[in-house]
């Protein structure tokens, strides 16, 4: 029933048991150094990248507050040259109007006359929208204002 065991047996045994423990301990030994290291460098690059991550979302605020300042500056900017053509188109109807009273019968003064009308569409149509300065400046090919301005001495020729 029992198996009696030598002393020399129950050695050996033992000695290969040990054996075969130091060797798995050496084992697991080797992969903790493996996995400690393993996570140091992970640890290492995790660190990078959230200093990474901080710089992008920095770098994301800032970009979002200056597209807001530009588009801020931009829209004035537009309201301003806006403004500016409304007040021109005002000097201008005022000039058609004195042109007309001293020119009657000119043709120069009734082509101005007609541009303003065409200018005035311009204006009123596209007051929501950005304004097409060539559109507004040269409604037809045949009459542009500077030559218009220079031709009734409005304008110097170097201008």
């Amino acid at each position: 029933m029992f198996k009696i065991y030598t002393a020399d047996k129950v050695k050996k045994i033992v000695a290969r048991i040990e054996e075969e423990y130091e060797k798995a301990l050496a084992s697991q030994r080797r992969r903790l150094t493996e996995l400690t290291q393993e996570n140091r460098e992970l640890c290492a690059k995790l660190s990078l990248l959230e200093h990474e991550r901080s710089h992008v979302a920095s770098a994301i605020i800032t970009a979002e507050k200056t597209g807001s300042q530009i588009r801020s500056q931009a829209e004035s900017f537009a309201k301003h040259r806006k403004e500016g053509v409304y007040r021109l188109a005002e000097r201008c109807r005022a000039l058609a109007q004195a042109l007309t009273e001293k020119y009657p019968d000119a043709a120069e003064v009734q082509a101005f006359s007609s541009y303003l009308s065409k200018l005035d569409e311009a204006l009123e149509t596209d007051g929501q929208g950005e304004l097409d300065m060539d559109k507004i400046l040269y409604p037809d090919e045949d009459l542009k204002l500077e030559n218009l301005c220079k031709e009734l001495g409005l304008m110097d020729d170097d201008e």
